[in-house]
């Protein structure tokens, strides 16, 4: 049950629900998906030169980090109400 629906009065009732489109977040998975793919790359070189350069494993952490975070508002609903 939706916020929405628990806060209707008497006699009220919904009429139309939408749904977010998926063209609408398609610029977060975009971003999300370069920061993780970058973040990657660092993190494995960061790994594979770990004596002289750990700087690229933290930026590399710290760019996936990111990446998850832009995919947040991929997961909050929308109640649009008129």
């Amino acid at each position: 049950m939706s916020y929405v629906d628990k806060n209707l009065t008497a006699g009220e009732m919904v009429v139309y629900r939408t749904r977010l489109h998926w063209i609408s977040v398609l610029w977060s998975v975009i971003f999300a998906a370069i920061f993780v793919i970058v973040g990657l790359l660092f993190a494995i070189l960061g790994l594979s030169d770990m004596k002289s350069n750990s700087d690229s494993l933290i930026i590399g952490m710290s760019l996936i980090v990111f990446a998850a975070l832009l995919g947040i508002p991929l997961k909050w609903p929308l109640q649009i109400s008129a």
